[in-house]
């Protein structure tokens, strides 16, 4: 099993067919779906006799920053997955073909499927489409669109906007988070198969996977967050409850994302652990047995070679009982659970440039 196998399988998500063709390098297909559409806009505008309005305010370039994010950390992803499942194999004591069978099982069930992506997506579209309906609708909320919204061509910036926010941004979202839950189970499946003790540092690598999944999506996060205190620095109270509210979400998505694989391979390393155990465990109640009965027969030499191999069997019990039973350190948990945390406290920004950091939390904790 190589790179190529472990790419073939999930050729069939637009993602990795996006990012294992070999014909376009992965920064020139993210420059031009991201440059691509602020072109065509912006000729539009242009016809229109808006392209000022349109060219200066930087919502026409928030979407497309968020839009080339995504893609570079599914560049990533597509680039890390198939290292990190090489990586981890060599520790699972079954056959090449058992693994390949999970790996397609979760594949064509879900990491594979459009339609369910687009299922996901169509929830997250339609918030940002009654987003857009309230923004335009309401003249009196001052935000950085206001000029779109009072200009001649009002429809023609929502739909700028809707295209970025209630579809590109919207299916990245649903795209993303159906693709991670396929192989968060994949990985899942994978764990329960028996495990080579040996091989037991061979799981962080799965750790690091899971760990660099909540960096993006903090990082992601933070952008959104920071971006929504410049575009729309006058949100209602109900919104900025609804917004902390989303926060918390954010941060259960990510510890979810670093810990989903952590249980399993815990309990992988601790049935390995008791199966290795009791090897030696039955070994060295033979030894005791032989021992026992060499001590009343007085053979001293075979009894001297005996309790040699009971020490050297002592001591690979020892080893054994040493192995941590939890694949990662104490430091890496607490950063993901510190920025899990932090999450809240992030979104609490947009208030803090007002000066109601303060309120924005209390109002919360007394609805």
């Amino acid at each position: 099993m190589n790179i190529q196998t472990v790419q073939d399988i999930f050729k069939p998500n637009w993602v990795f067919r996006l990012f294992t063709q070999n014909r376009w390098p992965a920064w020139a297909i993210i420059a031009l779906i991201v440059l691509a559409p602020v072109a065509v806009f912006g000729v539009i505008a242009a016809l229109l006799g808006e392209f000022p309005l349109y060219a200066g305010n930087l919502l026409s370039y928030s979407g497309p920053v968020w839009v080339g994010l995504a893609l570079t950390a599914y560049y990533w992803f597509t680039q890390t997955f198939p290292r990190t499942i090489l990586a981890f194999i060599p520790s699972l004591d079954v056959t090449e073909d058992a693994i390949l069978a999970v790996m397609r099982k979760w594949a064509e069930r879900l990491a594979n499927r459009l339609s369910i992506m687009i299922l996901v997506t169509v929830p997250l579209s339609l918030a940002a489409v009654q987003d857009t309906f309230t923004l335009w609708s309401t003249s009196t909320t001052q935000w950085m669109g206001t000029p779109w919204v009072q200009s001649g061509h009002p429809l023609f910036f929502a739909i700028v906007w809707s295209f970025y926010y209630g579809v590109s941004v919207s299916f990245m979202l649903g795209s993303g988070m159906v693709g991670i839950a396929g192989c968060a189970l994949l990985i899942n499946d994978l764990l329960k198969m028996p495990l080579k003790l040996e091989y037991y540092r061979r799981l962080r690598s799965v750790l690091d996977l899971s760990t660099g999944i909540g960096v993006w999506t903090f990082v992601s996060f933070a952008i959104t967050v920071i971006g929504q205190a410049f575009i729309k620095p006058n949100s209602s109270a109900n919104l900025l409850t609804s917004s902390l509210f989303l926060s918390v979400l954010a941060s259960i998505a990510l510890l979810i994302s670093f810990l989903s694989p952590l249980l399993p391979a815990h309990d992988a390393i601790m049935q390995a652990k008791h199966k290795k155990l009791e090897l030696y465990e039955e070994r060295l109640y033979e030894i005791a047995n032989q021992i026992d009965h060499l001590i009343t027969s007085r053979k001293n030499k075979t009894l001297e070679a005996l309790q040699k191999d009971r020490e050297l069997v002592k001591e690979q019990i020892v080893e054994i009982e040493a192995i941590p039973e939890w694949p990662i350190t104490v430091l890496s948990i607490s950063k993901i659970i510190s920025a899990s945390i932090l999450m809240p406290f992030l979104n609490g920004i947009p208030e803090y440039i007002k000066g109601n950091f303060t309120s924005y939390f209390t109002g919360f904790l007394h609805k």
